[in-house]
């Protein structure tokens, strides 16, 4: 085989086998041991295919660059496929000094589940919201968020579990589940 056309196979092998393990350390991050596990067949897998090629003859330069370029686009490529499927929840926290009333009945007119609590900030009495959001809508909360109170201090963490509580079903969940 023509030792570039090896090469670009060994970077196509690795870019699946990194993504792939990138998405598992993400699911075990994440406590999904199943997808974890299903993710861990697909790297050994491709690895097994990239190394066997490999190993068959010498190490030329081309098989050397596919190898490690091919390594580093597929944690990119990993990381990109795992934003894009944005699996589980964020806690968000949002302080308002002025528009947390308002803020919060929005949020739950474009159903969002929100909690409130007043609180007293530096300059006074300040609203926090509590919003459990999947991630995939964590972008859109944002944005409401910013037109509502551009001057509001948001912050966004990654949820492990969460236990009861309400996640309301917005309208586009309703017809994925039919």
């Amino acid at each position: 085989m023509n030792p570039w056309l090896a090469g670009l196979l060994i970077f196509c092998l690795r870019i699946g086998d990194v993504s792939f393990g990138t998405m598992r350390v993400m699911f075990l991050v994440r406590a999904n041991r199943i997808l974890a596990a299903l993710m861990a067949i697909g790297e050994a897998t491709v690895y097994l295919l990239a190394i066997a090629r490999v190993l068959k003859g010498d190490l030329t330069p081309p098989l050397i660059i596919g190898y490690a370029t091919g390594y580093a686009a597929g944690t990119v490529v990993g990381i990109t496929m795992e934003n894009w499927l944005a699996l589980g929840l964020m806690l968000v926290r949002v302080i308002s000094a002025e528009h947390g009333p308002r803020l919060r009945e929005s949020l739950l007119a474009q159903h969002f589940g929100v909690t409130a609590v007043r609180a007293e900030g530096r300059a006074g009495e300040v609203h926090i919201l509590f919003i459990n959001v999947r991630r995939r809508r964590a972008a859109k909360l944002l944005e409401s968020i910013r037109t509502l109170d551009p001057d509001a201090f948001v912050t966004m963490d990654p949820v492990s579990r969460a236990i009861g509580g309400h996640m309301p079903i917005y309208p586009g969940a309703a017809a994925i589940k039919k």
